[in-house]
């Protein structure tokens, strides 16, 4: 029988670049005056991506995500897999990677894993049969840094969860403590401010540990 396990994921903040930071300072009023978007700046030459790529946490969570994934990929070559929110590709990436070194010790027929890639608009937060997807069609739902940006937590896990087959899981990756330089730049996002459940406080999304 082929086991996988994961480890515990990194709980603490990221903090923003020292590129981040002083171009967010020098915009601020701009941002805070709704005269700029502020995901415009963090999307400016990439600037979100190495910011994910950069921080310690964030790294060592997808390594470990990716790892897992490569390990029931192993087993089960034929598993389904459904990411929610690909964002930046900071997860997706080193999960393609994992998927692909272990095509390399497999059958030389086994075809690339991009080729099986597909792409569809889905809002986690609303019922997803009626987007399109169906029912217990997933083996894995990977959930980088996403979930928390929906109204209802509970809601939104209720959708996910439908989505997955019988003995199907969910690797959820979602900081548990926030502070302020992490709240700098993403407290300006739209997002950030979508909780409506009792599960969050007024200082942003993110779930606590109890939670």
């Amino acid at each position: 029988m082929c086991r996988t396990s994961i480890s515990s994921m990194a709980r603490s903040s990221p903090r923003p670049s020292r590129r981040q930071r002083p171009r967010w300072r020098s915009l601020l009023l701009e941002i805070l005056r709704g005269e700029i978007e502020p995901l415009e700046i963090m999307l400016e030459d990439g600037l979100l991506t190495r910011y994910y790529e950069q921080d310690p946490a964030n790294k060592r969570s997808t390594e470990a995500l990716a790892k897992y994934v490569g390990l029931l990929y192993d087993c089960n070559p034929d598993i389904r897999i459904l990411e929610i929110g690909g964002g930046t590709g900071s997860a997706t990436l080193p999960v393609l990677e994992a998927m692909e070194q272990a095509l390399e010790g497999a059958s030389a027929n086994r075809p690339l894993v991009q080729a099986h890639i597909t792409y569809k608009k889905l809002d986690i937060s609303q019922d997803p049969l009626s987007q399109g997807f169906v029912a217990e069609d997933y083996d894995l739902i990977i959930a980088a840094n996403v979930l928390h940006a929906t109204p209802d937590i509970v809601q939104t896990i209720q959708n996910t969860s439908m989505l997955l087959k019988s003995g199907g899981k969910l690797v959820l990756l979602e900081l548990t403590k926030t502070s302020l330089p992490l709240a700098f730049p993403f407290a300006s996002l739209p997002g950030w401010w979508l909780s409506e459940d009792t599960y969050r406080s007024i200082d942003g999304p993110l779930l606590s540990e109890d939670s």
